[in-house]
């Protein structure tokens, strides 16, 4: 009986999450852990998240989420939000965001740590859901 390679079946399961993120109906975005400045810079997002929100993956890659808050988004949702960072837990809400083309539209997310083997958040993962 063959036993199957350890590396092998990591890489291979590396690979699938890779792919399921990549091809989930829902919105998912990986932002940096920095809180300073501008904040958490956006270091992934999928193709859901561009069609959702209408910019190509090209002109969010580097940017703040703040890209797509307008005057409808919810400041009271958004200190929660900033909160949660800071302590570095999951969080919950929703809010109005915008298009790149201005329209508003209704999102429900969630918002979790990435933490390293130390138990240092490294990055922020986001799935995001248009509920208009």
């Amino acid at each position: 009986m063959t036993r199957a390679n350890p590396i092998s079946k990591s890489y291979l399961l590396e690979q699938l999450l890779q792919v399921a993120v990549a091809q989930s109906c829902n919105a998912v975005m990986i932002t940096s852990a920095d809180l300073d400045g501008e904040g958490p810079l956006i270091e992934y997002c999928n193709a859901a998240l561009c069609e959702m929100t209408g910019y190509p993956r090209d002109e969010l890659i580097g940017r703040s989420p703040r890209i797509l808050q307008g005057p409808q988004t919810d400041k009271s949702v958004l200190l929660r939000l900033r909160r949660c960072l800071e302590e570095g837990t999951f969080f919950q809400g929703s809010t109005v965001n915008y298009r790149k083309s201005g329209e508003p539209y209704h999102l429900e997310w969630n918002i979790s740590p990435v933490r390293d083997e130390a138990g240092k958040i490294q990055h922020f993962v986001s799935v995001q859901r248009d509920v208009s």
